[in-house]
């Protein structure tokens, strides 16, 4: 419980650090400067990363005070559709503002032009209509957003008898032709549909949801709330209690004698293994709560859809602004103060400012993703290690904040080591003309004393 209550507390204070520490930013920087551009691209910055921090941070609060996820399918689907615009579109701002302070500092004379108010308003829009249609993947099919990990595929096939007990489904389009005649009576009115029978059956009399996909076999997509709810669905599979349910509700006596069967067997497979893997592996993982894209799902274009996703929304956008910042300090920034007095130390500093910032975003989003990668894939990661790295993740809105202050004390740092020189050479110029004046008092006293003795050389 106390472990609970700290976890509640954390969340909750790094939501009010994101919000405070934005408003410093604002206030230390924004304010201050009269470039508009540079105004311009502060405020896209700030932004982008205060509403994408609040977002996730607020879903995250709620799973963690509930315990999981409370809000419904269709407020999943919302929020982890928004969750990845965000996210994927903050990401992409950040890669902007990179190629702005390149083009700042290596391509001076093209920057007005290219990095104007307008321009940069067009750009910011259109990477968030890309990211749109990229995030929309899942609400027609593609990919999935869930708050569930992993699944128990229910295999179930039908065998249909006649009265001599001949087996009618040794003809393979048999099966096939019984449930469409009983799709045909869903249509007209007559039964109730066998999808929505079994997930609600499923639900109700055992504790896990269901998804049904109808083919030549049943095939049943079995996910648990939790470890409770899932042995319970594996008591009832052994035990005989699922087949039942399934008999009484695909098993009409009137529609199975339109194919000439009068009995009906029904039989199931599980994966133990599969079993096994999900209690003890997709279950912890579970635990966070989150709604966001589902690497586990069962949906054939999931992986498809969730790697080209990734790799434009987060690798594209990560390589273009370690790109950046690298080639930009490695030609020296400074040097382009000397060749334009148009870039100055403000210019400077909000470089410093951006590509810290950036860079702790790159490092937890690529710890981030290879965690969550890694538990997809089947590998045990503690629901404590996924609550840290998911708390830091989603409160990356902090980073500027502490990447200000860094930029800040390397700032100082350099003021006070230049006045240090300053004093330093101020005191060697001043031992020096000491010196200097004292041996000219030396000089003139040995000469005055010379004069005194030998008058005819006056």
């Amino acid at each position: 419980m106390a472990e609970e209550v700290l976890k509640i507390v954390s969340v909750f204070m790094l939501w009010i650090f994101v919000i405070a520490g934005h408003f410093i930013c604002v206030f230390k920087n924004f304010t201050i400067y009269n470039d508009i551009i540079l105004k311009t691209m502060i405020k896209i910055f700030l932004v982008s990363q205060l509403i994408c921090s609040l977002w996730n941070l607020t879903g995250f609060l709620i799973s963690t005070i509930a315990g999981g996820w409370i809000l419904g399918d269709f407020m999943c689907q919302t929020f982890g559709f928004l969750n990845l615009i965000l996210t994927s579109g903050n990401i992409w701002v950040m890669a902007i503002v990179s190629i702005e302070r390149y083009h700042r500092f290596l391509a001076v004379l093209d920057h007005p032009s290219t990095f104007s108010p307008r321009n940069v308003n067009i750009i910011v829009c259109g990477i968030y209509i890309l990211v749109v249609l990229l995030s929309s993947g899942p609400l027609y099919g593609l990919g999935e957003y869930s708050y569930f990990r992993g699944h128990i595929n229910l295999t179930v096939t039908i065998n249909m008898y006649s009265n001599n007990q001949t087996a009618v489904a040794s003809n393979p389009d048999m099966t096939s032709y019984y449930l469409s005649t009983f799709q045909e009576a869903v249509k007209q009115g007559k039964e109730h549909d066998p999808k929505t029978l079994i997930s609600n059956h499923f639900l109700s009399d055992i504790g896990v949801s269901a998804r049904v996909i109808v083919s030549s076999v049943i095939s049943i997509i079995v996910r648990a709330f939790n470890i409770e709810s899932i042995q319970a669905f594996w008591t009832n599979y052994n035990d005989g209690s699922v087949k039942q349910l399934l008999h009484s509700l695909l098993w009409k006596p009137y529609l199975g004698h339109t194919i000439g069967a009068k009995y009906m067997e029904i039989n199931t497979h599980a994966d133990e293994n599969q079993y096994y893997l999900y209690t003890n592996v997709y279950l912890e993982s579970q635990e966070i709560g989150m709604c966001s894209v589902d690497f586990t799902s069962y949906n054939s274009h999931a992986i498809i859809w969730s790697g080209y996703q990734l790799v434009i929304s987060t690798f594209i956008p990560y390589v273009i602004i370690f790109v950046c910042y690298v080639t930009v300090y490695a030609k020296n920034p400074r040097s382009a103060m000397v060749l334009d007095k148009n870039v100055n130390e403000d210019d400077l500093f909000v470089l410093n400012w951006f590509s810290s910032a950036s860079i702790l975003c790159l490092v937890v989003t690529f710890i981030y993703y290879l965690v969550i990668l890694i538990n997809a894939n089947g590998i045990f990661v503690s629901s404590d290690a996924l609550f840290a790295i998911s708390f830091i993740f989603y409160g990356n809105g902090l980073f500027c904040l502490i990447s200000l202050i860094i930029t800040n004390r390397c700032q100082c740092h350099r003021i006070q080591t230049k006045c240090r020189l300053f004093c330093y050479c101020s005191d060697e110029g001043s031992a020096y003309e000491l010196s200097d004046l004292s041996l000219r008092n030396e000089t003139m006293e040995i000469l005055s004393q010379s004069s005194a003795r030998h008058p005819s050389y006056v």
